[in-house]
């Protein structure tokens, strides 16, 4: 092989992932549905990301059961997205579009959000804040990304969770 036909097959391979990359692109119509969330944080917490998790049926993958079988599944795209603040208020502001289009055409599957505690110090020297305190809304049939039940609700939804710190002693003492 000389080095013209190396340079022809790397610019056709560079081309080839380019296009691949770009199909699958998430392109938001910006006059379409939206899901508009807010979230209201006390100052002495914080907020976590939003994820957004898009599906796509039409851009699937092949995934393998518990006995090697292939099967295919709906492809997805999660986006980090970080609220904006409303002003002088303690109220976040993210809008995510429900149809991100492209050739893939994406939908919107499910959110999470959620709120942790901002400064950890006051209980206690080293404690770390760690999961939990989110909350997981599905817009479509999929499976939650977290498991457990779900609750059917139609119209906007008012969460008011009390949040208490997690006490895990298991690591006192070194041990």
């Amino acid at each position: 092989m000389t080095i013209s036909d190396l340079a022809v097959l790397f610019v056709f391979s560079t081309f080839a992932l380019d296009v691949s990359a770009r199909g699958h692109d998430l392109s938001p119509d910006d006059n379409g549905e939206k899901v508009i969330l807010r979230v209201k944080v006390p100052s002495e917490l914080a907020a976590r990301e939003v994820e957004a998790l898009y599906r796509s049926a039409v851009c699937t993958s092949v995934a393998y059961d518990v006995d090697g079988d292939p099967y295919k599944r709906d492809g997805y795209r999660q986006l980090d997205v970080t609220s904006v603040r409303e002003g002088d208020t303690n109220v976040l502001r993210t809008e995510l579009p429900v149809d991100r289009g492209g050739p893939c055409r994406w939908r919107l599957s499910n959110v999470t959000f959620g709120i942790r505690y901002g400064e950890t110090s006051q209980f206690g020297e080293n404690v770390a804040h760690g999961g939990g305190g989110g909350v997981v809304v599905m817009f479509d049939e999929s499976n939650s990304p977290g498991s457990g039940l779900g609750i059917k609700v139609e119209g906007d939804v008012d969460v008011r969770p009390d949040y208490y710190p997690w006490l895990n002693e298991r690591f006192i003492g070194g041990v």
